[in-house]
This record gives C-alpha cells, sequence and structure tokens, in this order.
C-alpha cells in the first residue's frame, strides 16, 4: 500500500529500524522520512503509516515480539545476501553469455538480455538436439492449442508440455520486445484488433494471450533460424579456415510481413558472396 514493493531497499530499511508496530509508531517522522534511500514514500503517507501503526491489532506478548524480530532480521539478512549473490552471478554470466556466438545471436533479439539467453542456451543447448522449429518451440512451452467447436468455442492456449523455466523466459522476452519499439510490437498491435475481442464498457480489448503466444512463437521461430544456420555455417567449415563471424538480427533483414491477415512464413536465407554472409527474411 505505502510501498509497491515489500522488499525494496527503503521498505527493509524501514522495518530493520522499526521492526514492529510499536516503534514505527512512537518514531518521529523525520526518522521514518530518513529510512528512505530517495523521495518515496512521501511524508504524508509515512504519517498515514504511523497512524495506522498506533490503530493496528497485533500481538502484546513481549516474547512473542522479540521472536518475531528475530525472525524477520535474519530473514532480511538472507535476502540481501541471495541478492548479493545474484548481482554476483549477473556480472560473471553476462561477458561470459556476450563472447560465445549463440549468446551474441540471442542478445542481438529485442527483449533478450544476457541472464535470458544464458537460460535459453543452458536449458536448449545444441540446436542439433531438435529436428525442426516445431520441435524447438514445443521444448521451449511454445506451441499453441487451437480448440474449435464450430460455434461458440473458439480460443487457443499452448501445451502444458515444455520446460516451464524457457516458457516463463520466453514469455519475458516477448513483454519486453512488445513494450519497446520493435518489428514484434509492430506484428503485436496489428494481430490484436484482429484476433482479440474488445469490451465497448471498458474500452480495451481482452484476452491477449493468444497474441502474445503468436508474437513469442515468431520470435522464437527467427532466431532458431539463425542460430541453425550459424550452426551449419560452423559445420561446414574445413580445417584451418577462418571462423566468419556470426549473422545477428537484424529488423532491417529479418522481419514480419503481413498477407491476408496472416503471417508470412519466415525463410532466412544464407548467401554468400565476395565474402560477405547476408542473412534474409522473405
Amino acid at each position: 500500500m505505502y510501498y509497491k514493493d515489500v522488499c525494496s531497499p527503503s521498505a527493509l530499511a524501514l522495518r530493520i529500524a522499526f521492526p514492529t508496530p510499536e516503534s514505527v509508531a512512537n518514531a518521529a517522522l523525520v526518522d521514518l522520512c530518513a529510512t528512505r534511500l530517495r523521495y518515496m514514500p512521501s511524508k504524508k503517507r509515512l504519517a498515514q503509516l504511523r497512524e495506522l501503526a498506533r490503530n493496528t491489532i497485533g500481538t502484546k506478548n513481549a516474547q512473542r515480539i522479540r521472536s518475531l524480530v528475530i525472525e524477520q532480521r535474519q530473514l532480511i539478512i538472507e535476502l540481501r545476501l541471495l541478492d548479493s549473490h545474484i548481482e554476483a552471478l549477473d556480472r560473471e554470466i553476462a561477458p561470459i553469455v556476450r563472447a560465445s556466438r549463440e549468446g551474441q545471436i540471442w542478445c542481438s533479439c529485442p527483449g533478450v538480455a544476457a541472464t535470458h539467453a544464458a537460460t535459453l542456451i543452458a536449458y536448449a543447448g545444441n540446436l542439433a538436439n531438435f529436428e525442426n522449429e516445431a520441435a524447438f518451440r514445443a521444448y521451449c512451452g511454445w506451441s499453441p492449442t487451437e480448440f474449435q467447436s464450430g460455434r461458440r468455442t473458439d480460443y487457443s492456449t499452448l501445451k502444458k508440455s515444455g520446460h516451464n523455466t524457457l516458457k516463463s523466459t520466453v514469455f519475458l522476452i516477448v513483454m519486453s520486445a512488445i513494450a519497446a519499439d520493435t518489428p514484434f510490437r509492430t506484428l503485436y498491435d496489428r494481430l490484436v484488433p484482429i484476433k482479440c475481442p474488445f469490451n465497448e464498457r471498458t474500452g480495451k480489448y481482452e484476452r491477449k494471450m493468444k497474441v502474445i503466444g503468436r508474437v513469442g512463437g515468431q520470435l522464437l521461430g527467427v532466431m532458431y533460424r539463425l542460430l541453425r544456420a550459424d550452426a551449419d555455417v560452423l559445420a561446414s567449415l574445413k580445417e584451418g579456415e577462418d571462423i566468419p563471424a556470426p549473422v545477428l538480427y537484424d529488423p532491417a533483414k529479418h522481419h514480419v510481413r503481413r498477407a491476408s491477415h496472416e503471417l508470412s512464413p519466415m525463410r532466412l536465407l544464407v548467401e554468400q558472396g565476395e565474402g560477405e554472409e547476408r542473412v534474409g527474411g522473405v
């Protein structure tokens, strides 16, 4: 209510300095404000929080309060320790991913951060493990199932199969890609009025997950083709040949075109000429 994230640095600082409602109720407003890292919550909100603490209903048992304070302090220490471990791992993961060919290709895609790429590489492994793009999408948990009765039922959902971690990772990537000015955002904006029902009362389109699923499938398809083309190039090299730089995602080449309100198939062509590799989307 007063902190958007109860585990934010400011919220944790307040809970360490004033671990009980009684301590918050008896604290001076200037001391409560001193726990903020910046300017939120406002003085007015902190004054309201102090007033709520004065009227709260809670345990009055001194031993129970002491045990709760100890438990809370230990949990905060553990949380900060885990956060520091995550930050240290992120610092190690980022340069490793960006130094690998697969990592460079994944990170060139809109919405893909180094941690996302690391997760996809770690779980998916070599693309030779997948017979085709459909198998790769299914393993990532991004294979749709459609239900149609001919009258009332007409919807699609993602299959329950696939790796849950990869499915969550792809979802985060798609949400980041459609939040920015990318071809995938353009695709999303075009498909929402076509695929989603419009609620006249709220003035918004509903049930957008089917479009998110479609965009995610398109994104995985583009990346699969880039990664597979790169793997084929490496496999075709002879001993002693120089390894070419990986072909990265380029929105000017690997874009989505419209054809009768449906997505056109994406075909990535690898052409070699005059010492330059080019990947095109048709």
